[in-house]
């Protein structure tokens, strides 16, 4: 039996749901090198939290957590795709700068987990209002929401982790503009020859190729569209 999901929450869960059957701790230290986090967790046990709410800061794609005895860092993953129309991080930019962003712009949801974790330990018992880069907000009374919001409360740092399409090198060139500092970037073309190709992922790997198909409407080589990848995969 296999299960083959759509779009980036297809391509996240099956990663990470194979990662996580594969009990793959090496898996998941290799991913963390893709995003340039060399730090040795090889005495870290990690668990993934897929698709929880924070409430008003919003829910993040996945959060990972590394534990060792009392020491705990979490990692904050937002992830886009191409929608077969392709991801530029210079538009990304722009609509965050909006006075009114789309709430689901990258830099939008992951700024909201920026301010989240600055003021976790400030956040009050109850559905009350707190302040944040964005005006105030509440945490609310969700058992289930708070319950995580605890787990987080003991996590010393935090890293941000956005998965994207591979860009061209001028839309990279973006540093001076980035609203995330020390932001960490994956490309799913990475991801793909790592996970799906090295190291044998095949549910990541079918589901990348199955969400491109033709596009009828054109009638060149690029008629070939992505759904995940700005490039997609020629085999």
């Amino acid at each position: 039996m296999k299960i083959i999901g759509y779009s980036e929450r297809g391509a996240m869960n099956a990663l990470f749901y194979e990662m996580a059957f594969k009990n793959d701790k090496n898996g998941m230290i290799e991913f963390l090198k893709l995003a340039g986090i060399y730090d040795d967790f090889s005495d870290f046990d990690f668990k993934i939290y897929n698709e929880f709410s924070l409430s008003e800061f919003g829910s993040p794609d996945l959060v990972i957590i590394a534990e060792k005895g009392n020491e705990k860092v979490a990692f904050f993953v937002e992830a886009k795709v191409a929608a077969c129309d392709g991801f530029k991080i210079v538009t990304a930019i722009k609509e965050y700068e909006k006075v009114n962003p789309d709430t689901s712009n990258l830099f939008y949801q992951l700024k909201q987990k920026v301010d989240f974790f600055e003021i976790r330990k400030e956040l009050p018992g109850q559905d009350k209002l707190v302040e944040s880069g964005k005006g105030q907000k509440s945490i609310g009374n969700n058992p289930v929401v708070r319950k995580f919001v605890e787990l987080l409360k003991n996590c010393s740092k935090a890293e941000y982790i956005a998965i994207i399409p591979e860009v061209s090198t001028e839309d990279n060139q973006w540093g001076e503009k980035n609203p995330i500092e020390n932001l960490r970037i994956i490309y799913w073309e990475k991801i793909y020859c790592q996970f799906g190709i090295n190291l044998g992922y095949e549910s990541l790997k079918e589901t990348i190729k199955f969400n491109q198909g033709i596009d009828i409407k054109i009638r060149s080589e690029e008629r070939i569209k992505s759904q995940i990848l700005n490039t997609p995969i020629k085999e």
